[in-house]
């Protein structure tokens, strides 16, 4: 026992201070760590509620976009099938070629289609004569005549899904059935989906209604019954009340992770993903060991500062301990303290006590008074002074952390402003030339309803038929035009993302490499009389990128003859193109391309590069162009380009390259 008592007098120390600084250090300690266990708990749910979130709406975009390609596949069946003939009904070989014909039909089904009669019998395959193909969604089909869907196992881990559409004859009676049969598993449906992982072991797995797995890792369980009711409860939410979100639950396997749950809208199936609870709590597990060893470091260090402050607070007590030991020596000393209360209730009588000793001293004492007086306000001057300039440093690092904040905050809205004008601009395009397509298919789908009633009637004159394959014909140009519109502005959102990495870089001389793409130009020129002006130099090697340097200048020249001569008043100058290039003095090649054309306008000019900012409305082009020009040049070449315009002399562009290699 006096051990234990010799030991906790040497940790605590003998004096008034440093026990009260151990106490009051013992109460932060306390302190802290319940705060900090109650904010850990806080963040631990927050952070499990957020994972859930994102984990639903990654589920989200991925279940959506497999039942969409799944039924937009159902839905080129169905059009397939009212194009079936009754003559094909009953001529293998016109079925057969009939099959061989639907190319379009057959990327999506790329396990084959067959043609079965109204007794389901096969008629003919895409594949050849394969295996007669029985299956319950081509019974419903012909009982229901509506489209069905059924699953089935393929391939060694592979699951099949075939789909029927029904055939209708004249009268509107079930003639037979039209099937497909793709794999789930391909890249082109939910090979995706197979492939992603959850963490480091989660996973997704997928049952239709009827609780047969469609999808799981381990494939010995495809096709099989997912779970009883009652051993994974949230499948049992999922598949009997609809339920779609994330929760703790265990799962058939006895596996505790967090499970989210997404329902396929068209088809009825149910995406499912466990993500183990261990791997989830692993960041704030963590959190909490950083927070203890931050909490224990701060505890130490605040029990050193609490020492220090309560053995400065308890230094006029000492001092009198000292003084009155000293006046029992027979050494008395004058005692002067800065503190109030009972500490200076006692200096006073103490001094007034050394007072009655002697005149002799008094003058003495009063000296040294003054003395002390005066350091005393030289000190609270400086105390004071230290706590303005404190005070002045801690605004100025206020300010500096508001200024940093706000330029932080002007350049992630510059990239969302930026972000936001490229998709509006990109969706503008696109609206234009799909929005025609999509209108001339419906009109053209309604002309064939219309062509088949006058056909089945029998009151089809000639003269009808070639209008319907005139307009026909017509519809298809005018879809084709607006597709080769849509895929050329894709292919130019393509070139915009390019990187050097997809091109080979090569040494070469910028003039001759000129030369060679005017030679390519020639015959445009020529075609909308425009001068070409030469002024270039030979020996200017660089190693870079040929490919893009071509690209940019037939960007140019198709930015120049697109806009710059475009509607020129009467008496301009004959159109002229200018290609300069010149070294200068720090052995750098800079290449001009000047017009002599209308120029651009100077409220314009700084936007120039900006994807879709096509200047004038109602011009052509979809405004990518200088865009392409400037990714080409600054982040595959790696040089710099500039624009100068002038409406009077028209337009200069300075491409600046990388330096040049010796030779």
């Amino acid at each position: 026992m006096m051990r234990v008592r010799a030991l906790l007098r040497r940790l605590l120390g003998d004096s008034l201070a440093s026990r009260a600084a151990w106490l009051v250090g013992a109460v932060f300690v306390v302190t802290f760590a319940l705060v900090g266990w109650l904010a850990l708990q806080t963040f631990e749910r927050q952070f499990l509620r957020q994972a859930g979130d994102h984990q639903l709406a990654m589920m989200h975009a991925l279940a959506d976009t497999l039942d969409h390609k799944l039924d937009a596949a159902q839905e080129v069946l169905r059009g397939a099938a009212r194009l079936v003939e009754p003559a094909q009904l009953r001529d293998a070989g016109l079925a057969g070629r009939f099959l061989q014909s639907r190319t379009f039909l057959l990327r999506s089904f790329e396990q084959g289609i067959c043609l079965h009669d109204g007794a389901a019998r096969q008629i003919a395959c895409s594949q050849g004569e394969g295996p007669e193909v029985r299956h319950d969604a081509i019974e419903r089909a012909l009982r229901t005549g509506q489209a069905q869907l059924g699953v089935r196992a393929g391939a060694p881990r592979e699951v099949e899904v075939l789909m029927a559409a029904p055939v209708f004859a004249a009268d509107r009676r079930v003639a037979g059935v039209l099937t497909g049969r793709l794999a789930l598993f391909s890249t082109q449906y939910a090979g995706k989906l197979m492939s992603t992982k959850l963490g480091r072991t989660g996973y997704l797995y997928m049952v239709d209604g009827q609780r047969q797995m469609l999808m799981h890792p381990d494939a010995s369980r495809l096709l099989k019954t997912a779970a009883r009711p009652g051993q994974n409860l949230g499948l049992d939410r999922a598949l009997g009340e609809g339920y779609q979100g994330s929760l703790e639950n265990v799962n058939s396997q006895g596996l505790r992770a967090l499970s989210t749950f997404v329902r396929l809208p068209r088809l009825g199936w149910v995406l499912a993903g466990n993500y183990p609870i261990d791997e989830v709590h692993e960041p704030s597990q963590r959190s909490l060991q950083l927070g203890l060893a931050l909490l224990a470091a701060a505890a130490l260090l605040l029990t050193a500062l609490l020492v220090q402050l309560l053995r400065r607070l308890f230094r006029p007590v000492q001092s009198l301990a000292q003084h009155l030991r000293a006046l029992g020596q027979g050494r008395p000393l004058p005692f002067q303290t800065v503190s109030h209360g009972e500490v200076a209730q006692i200096a006073t009588a103490y001094n007034q006590m050394l007072a009655d000793l002697g005149r002799s001293e008094q003058q003495r004492r009063a000296n040294e008074a003054r003395v002390l007086e005066l350091n005393a306000r030289l000190e609270q001057r400086v105390r004071e002074r230290t706590a303005e300039l404190q005070h002045a440093n801690q605004e100025l690092a206020s300010s500096l952390t508001q200024i940093t904040s706000m330029q932080d905050a002007l350049v992630r809205n510059g990239k969302v402003m930026a972000l936001s004008r490229l998709v509006a601009g990109l969706a503008h395009e696109l609206n234009t030339p799909l929005g025609n397509a999509l209108t001339v298919a419906t009109t053209l789908s309604a002309g064939n309803q219309d062509f088949a009633r006058r056909a089945d009637a029998g009151a089809l004159r000639r003269s009808e038929l070639r209008s319907f394959l005139d307009s026909s014909r017509d519809a298809a140009l005018l879809v084709e035009r607006s597709l080769q519109m849509a895929i050329a502005l894709v292919g130019n959102m393509r070139e915009l993302a390019d990187t050097r990495e997809v091109l080979e870089k090569t040494r070469f001389d910028v003039g001759r490499r000129v030369e060679a793409w005017i030679d390519t130009q020639r015959h445009r020129l020529g075609r909308d009389g425009v001068e070409l002006r030469l002024q270039l130099e030979r020996g200017c090697d660089i190693e870079s990128y040929a490919v893009a340097l071509d690209r940019v200048l037939t960007q140019l020249l198709d930015n120049a003859l697109g806009h710059a001569f475009a509607a020129r008043p009467n008496g301009s100058p004959a159109p002229a193109i200018t290609l300069k290039l010149e070294t200068s003095s720090g052995q750098v090649p800079v290449l001009v391309f000047a017009d002599n054309g209308l120029g651009i306008d100077a409220a314009q000019l700084d936007r120039v590069f900006d994807p879709f900012f096509a200047g004038t409305l109602g011009r052509q082009g979809a405004g990518l162009g200088l865009s392409i020009v400037h990714h080409l040049v600054c982040n595959v070449i790696g040089g710099h380009i500039s624009v100068e315009s002038d409406p009077a002399h028209g337009t200069r562009f300075m491409i600046r390259f990388p330096g040049l290699v010796p030779g």
